[in-house]
């Protein structure tokens, strides 16, 4: 990416999740510690290729209706309906507006950030 002519739009955008930070689950470990060394390489990448204008983020999905999710959609149907999540599945389309939206510069200024797209699912709810 560094010998790609500054004029253009370079970016590096990871995928990770809220379990990250949180949500902790009996069956999420090995994914959410794999998802955490994303996220901590992005601020590092942030730091060392802005310069450069590279510009990296993350974005954070929350439930998204998925093949992962396929054989938990009953349990995850109840937290929704409990308010675990305020409102509803999410969606990948959401995830690829918010990824597209990186990548094209349209938020230039918000160098490694991250971009939680989790319809509430952080938010403490009481």
């Amino acid at each position: 990416m560094l010998e790609v002519p500054s004029s253009r739009r370079r970016a590096i955008v990871t995928v990770t999740t809220v379990a990250v930070v949180h949500v902790i689950g009996k069956v999420l470990a090995e994914y959410s510690i794999s998802k955490a060394g994303l996220a901590h390489m992005v601020q590092h990448f942030a730091a060392r290729l802005a310069p450069d204008g590279i510009h990296c983020y993350e974005v954070r999905p929350g439930m998204m209706k998925t093949a992962m999710t396929s054989t938990s959609r009953e349990k995850y149907d109840g937290l929704i309906a409990d308010g675990f999540v305020p409102g509803r599945w999410g969606e990948l389309t959401e995830i690829g507006a918010a990824i597209a939206s990186m990548a094209s510069g349209d938020i230039s200024y918000a160098v490694g950030q991250t971009i939680h797209v989790d319809g509430g699912m952080r938010m403490k709810l009481f």
